[in-house]
Protein backbone atom coordinates (compact mmCIF):
# COMPACT_ATOMS: atom_id res chain seq x y z
CA UNK A 1 0.00 0.00 0.00
CA UNK A 2 1.65 3.23 -1.19
CA UNK A 3 -0.33 5.74 0.89
CA UNK A 4 1.48 5.25 4.23
CA UNK A 5 4.91 5.44 2.56
CA UNK A 6 4.02 8.67 0.76
CA UNK A 7 2.52 10.12 3.94
CA UNK A 8 5.62 9.18 5.94
CA UNK A 9 7.87 10.75 3.33
CA UNK A 10 5.94 14.03 3.54
CA UNK A 11 5.54 13.77 7.33
CA UNK A 12 1.73 13.56 7.20
CA UNK A 13 0.00 11.70 10.04
CA UNK A 14 -2.64 9.37 8.69
CA UNK A 15 -5.15 6.96 10.12
CA UNK A 16 -6.25 3.88 8.16
CA UNK A 17 -9.92 3.07 8.22
CA UNK A 18 -11.32 -0.44 7.94
CA UNK A 19 -12.17 0.06 4.23
CA UNK A 20 -8.55 0.82 3.41
CA UNK A 21 -9.12 4.53 2.95
CA UNK A 22 -7.10 6.97 4.97
CA UNK A 23 -7.78 10.34 6.50
CA UNK A 24 -5.74 12.89 8.37
CA UNK A 25 -5.75 12.49 12.12
CA UNK A 26 -6.08 16.28 12.51
CA UNK A 27 -8.16 18.56 10.38
CA UNK A 28 -6.45 21.15 8.20
CA UNK A 29 -6.28 24.51 9.92
CA UNK A 30 -6.67 27.78 8.10
CA UNK A 31 -4.23 30.64 8.65
CA UNK A 32 -6.56 32.22 11.19
CA UNK A 33 -6.49 29.09 13.33
CA UNK A 34 -2.72 28.58 13.41
CA UNK A 35 -1.26 29.82 16.72
CA UNK A 36 1.69 32.20 16.56
CA UNK A 37 3.68 34.45 18.86
CA UNK A 38 5.43 37.75 18.24
CA UNK A 39 7.78 39.80 20.36
CA UNK A 40 6.61 43.33 21.08
CA UNK A 41 9.37 45.91 20.91
CA UNK A 42 9.23 49.36 22.42
CA UNK A 43 9.06 51.65 19.37
CA UNK A 44 10.70 54.51 21.27
CA UNK A 45 14.02 52.65 21.18
CA UNK A 46 15.73 53.63 17.97
CA UNK A 47 18.59 51.84 16.27
CA UNK A 48 21.75 51.63 18.36
CA UNK A 49 23.72 53.84 16.03
CA UNK A 50 21.17 56.68 16.41
CA UNK A 51 21.01 56.50 20.20
CA UNK A 52 24.80 56.61 20.55
CA UNK A 53 25.58 59.03 17.71
CA UNK A 54 26.17 62.08 19.94
CA UNK A 55 28.59 60.22 22.20
CA UNK A 56 30.48 58.92 19.18
CA UNK A 57 30.65 62.43 17.67
CA UNK A 58 32.05 63.91 20.89
CA UNK A 59 34.78 61.27 20.93
CA UNK A 60 35.54 61.80 17.24
CA UNK A 61 35.91 65.55 17.83
CA UNK A 62 38.66 64.61 20.29
CA UNK A 63 40.44 62.98 17.31
CA UNK A 64 39.78 59.43 18.52
CA UNK A 65 39.53 56.93 15.67
CA UNK A 66 36.40 54.76 15.17
CA UNK A 67 38.12 51.61 16.42
CA UNK A 68 38.92 53.17 19.79
CA UNK A 69 35.45 54.75 19.98
CA UNK A 70 33.95 51.30 19.44
CA UNK A 71 35.98 49.89 22.31
CA UNK A 72 35.08 52.81 24.59
CA UNK A 73 31.33 52.50 23.86
CA UNK A 74 31.39 48.68 23.82
CA UNK A 75 30.20 48.54 20.21
CA UNK A 76 31.58 47.28 16.95
CA UNK A 77 33.30 49.59 14.49
CA UNK A 78 30.49 49.35 11.90
CA UNK A 79 27.94 50.73 14.36
CA UNK A 80 30.24 53.63 15.24
CA UNK A 81 30.82 54.48 11.57
CA UNK A 82 27.06 54.38 10.90
CA UNK A 83 26.44 56.65 13.90
CA UNK A 84 28.99 59.18 12.73
CA UNK A 85 27.63 59.15 9.18
CA UNK A 86 24.06 59.54 10.45
CA UNK A 87 24.77 62.49 12.74
CA UNK A 88 26.78 64.25 10.03
CA UNK A 89 23.95 63.81 7.51
CA UNK A 90 25.88 61.47 5.28
CA UNK A 91 24.30 58.27 3.90
CA UNK A 92 24.43 55.60 6.59
CA UNK A 93 24.51 52.68 4.16
CA UNK A 94 26.97 53.34 1.37
CA UNK A 95 26.90 51.10 -1.68
CA UNK A 96 30.30 50.00 -2.85
CA UNK A 97 31.05 51.15 -6.38
CA UNK A 98 31.54 48.34 -8.83
CA UNK A 99 34.70 48.30 -10.87
CA UNK A 100 33.86 48.04 -14.56
CA UNK A 101 36.55 46.39 -16.70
Amino acid sequence: MACPAVAQEHKVVIALLSEGWWTRSQRIRTEGEVPFEIALVDPSDGPTYITLAEKALRLEELKINPNKIAVALDLDRTTVVRALRWIKGQPVYVKKQSIDP
